[in-house]
């Protein structure tokens, strides 16, 4: 089995998380894991990622986008030189990287949560708002584990958020299903 999935509530760093789930896998997994991601959230979702250059941030980004059903015409890219871009779906995707920024009063300055209330707000490098997150975020972890492997570590903190993770759970859950049926097939 890929990961684990708790519901509950737990405290850590003044957030309260309400679900965790982590699992490790190929590429095919962490696009799993977006394409759900993308087909659950709705309007006012924020998504956190967390990890170092090459994690997999924008990647797992763009599979978020098609779950959006963000038209594939549509490149996402990361937006690292316009720091925040937007791409029309079923709900609007933001794409906000803020690696660039200085400090919290250069987001404050974007007015990047009240531009994005209408869509979900996928944000690269969120350590640099972390004093004006709201309090409803899914916070994912990615880590570089091999080469084409990546451990995704999931965290909610509200309902909303609680309610994503247990939609990357079901479907990593049912992908690690068929997987098994396909290699008793063989």
């Amino acid at each position: 089995m890929y990961g684990l999935f708790e519901r509950g509530w737990y405290t850590r760093a003044n957030a309260v998380e309400c679900a965790r789930f982590s699992f490790e896998g190929p590429r095919g997994a962490v696009r799993c894991a977006g394409v759900a991601l993308g087909q659950a959230a709705t309007a006012g979702a924020v998504i956190a990622l967390e990890g170092p250059l090459g994690a997999g941030k924008t990647t797992l980004t763009q599979s978020i986008a098609r779950g959006l059903a963000v038209p594939v015409e549509q490149r996402v890219t990361s937006p690292t030189f316009a720091i925040v871009l937007r791409h029309a779906g079923r709900v609007a995707l933001y794409h906000a990287d803020l690696y660039r920024l200085a400090s919290v009063h250069d987001v404050d300055e974007l007015g990047l949560f009240a531009q994005s209330e209408d869509g979900v707000l996928v944000i690269e490098w969120p350590e640099r708002a972390s004093a004006r997150m709201p309090a409803d975020v899914l916070w994912i972890e990615l880590e570089r584990v091999a080469p084409l492997r990546r451990r995704l570590s999931l965290r909610a903190t509200g309902p909303s958020s609680a309610d994503l993770v247990h939609s990357v759970e079901t479907a990593i859950t049912a992908r690690e299903a068929l997987m098994e049926l396909g290699r008793r097939a063989r």
